[in-house]
């Protein structure tokens, strides 16, 4: 579930300095903007997308299809009056990856996904249901409950990347942040009442980089100079972008084995670990009978091929402005790292596979790792 056997090309970010990626009230909730606003860690997969149509449109000009922005709404691809099915089309982009790190070091260089931030815990009591004895409601009758007696849903554990050999790092090692402190100031000179008082940048420790496996065009070398440098998050920061084309042993074997996560394994539950943030139904995913999972808002701007209005973009819009930029409405999508447990395989693939979500699944949304039961 990690890697379609027709990747052929290694994308890599390197930020030339720090870098800020914005999220859902990033600079505030619209009545002021904050005196102190955080990075998210990493680029979201729509801002992967959206760099490579940059590039498509700007190195290769006319000579490479573009496509369409992503367009997060599931009714936009829903049939026609004809019946017709709408799929989504990102020009030479067809399917891209999750995003995860890669340290590039000759001597103990690899890639390394977002992990389960309890992993570490879990290896010493794995999920297990408590003698039998305790019932949940669920699905209209009373099933066995689970628990993971290790772990306290109270305490913060540190998130990690997990490498090749179940290899844990602290993200916090390799993904770390500064602070800048000052009041911005307006064109005159004058102090702004609703500057930054505070901004917590990014950086990456050396030989890292974000990094995401994709299927692109076949040839690309003589349209797409690599490496070019790419001003993109918050601040337009500087990111030297890399395309390399994968060579036939990375092209044959998985991104991450399975066999990193098998901590999570339970006695008799099968499961699966998020190695991408995911789109999900929320009555199917309330069904399962136990997760260990976290959300995360989503919110993407939607860009078309030819901007002629510069003005402010359309909020919160359902329908795509054909000559201006777009924000789309706000989802509430599971984080990477988050742990689904279900009695059969079916209902996990069911959940994180649902054709309707095809196309989050193409640009790097709802993939994950699936996890035999230990009884099997």
């Amino acid at each position: 579930m990690t890697k379609p056997a027709n990747y052929n090309y290694r994308v890599t970010f390197q930020p030339l300095d720090f870098f800020f990626f914005g999220g859902e009230n990033t600079f505030g909730n619209g009545e002021g903007q904050n005196y102190f606003a955080k990075t998210r860690p990493y680029p979201q997969q729509t801002t992967v997308l959206g760099v490579l149509r940059y590039l498509g449109l700007k190195e290769a000009k006319s000579a490479l299809s573009i496509g369409e922005s992503f367009v997060a709404d599931p009714q936009h691809y829903e049939p026609d009056e004809d019946g017709k099915t709408k799929e989504a089309d990102f020009g030479f982009i067809r399917q891209l990856s999750p995003l995860f790190m890669r340290k590039e070091n000759a001597g103990n260089g690899g890639n390394y996904a977002f992990g389960p931030s309890f992993l570490p815990v879990v290896g010493a009591a794995r999920l297990k249901n408590p003698a039998g004895t305790v019932k949940q409601y669920r699905n209209g009758e009373w099933n066995n409950a689970w628990e993971l007696p290790a772990l306290d849903p109270k305490e913060w554990l540190d998130p990690i990347l997990l490498g090749d050999n179940a290899t844990i790092l602290d993200r916090s090692k390799v993904i770390t942040t500064s602070s800048r402190i000052g009041i911005t100031k307006n064109k005159d000179g004058e102090e702004r009442k609703d500057g930054f008082y505070k901004q917590e940048v990014g950086r990456l420790a050396n030989d890292w980089v974000f990094a995401v496996h994709a299927e692109l065009d076949k040839d690309l070398t003589p349209k797409i100079s690599s490496p070019v440098v790419v001003p993109f998050g918050a601040e337009k920061a500087l990111f030297a972008v890399t395309l390399t084309a994968l060579d036939e042993d990375e092209k044959s074997r998985p991104l991450f084995a399975p066999g990193n996560f098998a901590a999570i394994r339970s006695s008799h539950l099968r499961a699966v670990a998020l190695i991408s943030d995911a789109y999900v139904d929320k009555a199917a995913f309330e069904a399962l009978p136990y997760a260990v999972a976290d959300t995360i808002d989503f919110r993407n701007i939607r860009t078309p091929e030819k901007i002629t209005n510069f003005g402010r973009f359309r909020r919160n819009s359902r329908k795509m402005a054909p000559d201006r930029m777009t924000q789309s409405g706000k989802y509430s999508l599971l984080r990477r790292g988050s742990i689904l447990y279900a009695e059969t395989d079916q209902e996990l693939t069911d959940l994180l596979h649902d054709p309707r979500h095809a196309h989050w699944r193409t640009i790097g949304y709802n993939h994950f790792i699936s996890l035999e039961n230990t009884k099997a």
